[in-house]
């Protein structure tokens, strides 16, 4: 597996025996069938915070992008795995312009993580500070570990116009019969 600077992306595709052999985290003791879980777990707490921040599903889809990305390059045995999810999610909603302040990610990261509502109190504690930094931290390996590589092409949206034509064409058939 290459990772760094090759403008292709193709960086980012592995083979599956990598996955099975030698991914970070089957070297940190990580079963295939665990990582699978956690990855799922990570996919739908970002899932889970984008709905609450009121978000469309393209930054939703990138930010379960960029963590797949990253746990390519980093075990999901990292204590930070929540904020990492919170920090592609922050990323993504940038990426795809539809900016949500960190406060306001990280509010509902609680909400999701510790089933815990976040007033001015818990916001003024210690630990939230500690998470907010914490995630700014995961934002800037994020940023490191994708070199920058932010622009995720979807293939839903293919399949959307696709489907469109179709629809297209077989209304073009319904009215010419």
């Amino acid at each position: 597996m290459t990772t760094g600077n090759n403008t292709g992306g193709d960086q980012w595709f592995v083979s599956k025996k990598f996955l099975e052999t030698n991914s970070p985290s089957r070297r940190d003791g990580i079963s295939p069938e665990k990582e699978l879980t956690i990855r799922q777990q990570l996919a739908t707490l970002i899932q889970d915070m984008g709905l609450r921040l009121q978000l469309n599903q393209l930054p939703v889809n990138t930010a379960i992008v960029y963590m797949h990305r990253f746990f390519l390059i980093h075990s999901l045995k990292n204590p930070y795995r929540h904020e990492v999810a919170c920090a592609c999610l922050f990323t993504a909603a940038k990426c795809e312009e539809q900016v949500r302040p960190l406060e306001h990610c990280v509010k509902v990261l609680w909400m999701c993580v510790y089933n815990t509502a976040v007033d001015q109190q818990a916001k003024e504690s210690r630990e939230f500070r500690d998470t907010l930094e914490t995630t700014t931290c995961c934002e800037q390996d994020l940023l490191f570990t994708l070199a920058f590589e932010l622009d995720i092409v979807h293939p839903h949206q293919w399949v959307v116009r696709c489907t469109q034509m179709i629809k297209g064409t077989h209304q073009n058939i319904l009215r010419s019969s």
